[in-house]
């Protein structure tokens, strides 16, 4: 199946991807605990639940309008965020599917690395110390004991 017009390729797609998500992370001021506490009742069904205002949750809009404007120019093709199960912001085409492949690793990496510059996370910490495991078949003993870095 022929690559959709203005895509990139795999690897440079993913690096933008993971650079966006970056930003747009870095976007969040969560100004307050309140804003950050997940709302009871909110996981998404057909419709989505849509967020008011940026700042009412802890972001700014006018960060994530810096965010949608230089998503531009890395050729994404959507963009949706979701804080505790409700759309803050969406853009591209976000009601069709896309065959993102392996994604999740990307994405992960990049949040485990901003975890670990933060603090959070020790790179020398094992999966288990983490309480990191899989769907079934679970990580095995000798897996768990695999670290971050």
């Amino acid at each position: 199946m022929p690559a959709s017009p203005g895509l990139r390729t795999p690897l440079r797609s993913m690096v933008a991807m993971a650079w966006l998500l970056a930003m747009v992370m870095a976007t969040a001021t969560f100004t307050t605990t309140a804003a950050a506490a997940p709302v009871a009742g909110t996981v998404p069904g057909a419709e989505w639940k849509r967020i008011a205002s940026p700042e009412s949750v802890g972001w700014s809009s006018d960060k994530l309008a810096l965010a949608r404007e230089h998503s531009k120019s890395l050729d994404t093709a959507a963009v949706m965020l979701v804080v505790n199960g409700r759309v803050l912001d969406e853009w591209g085409r976000t009601d069709e599917r896309f065959n993102i492949h392996s994604i999740r690793k990307n994405i992960l990496s990049s949040l485990t690395g901003m975890a670990v510059v933060k603090g959070q996370i020790r790179i020398d910490a094992t999966l288990g110390e983490l309480g990191v495991d899989d769907n079934e078949p679970a990580l095995t003993a000798s897996e768990k004991r695999a670290t971050v870095a």
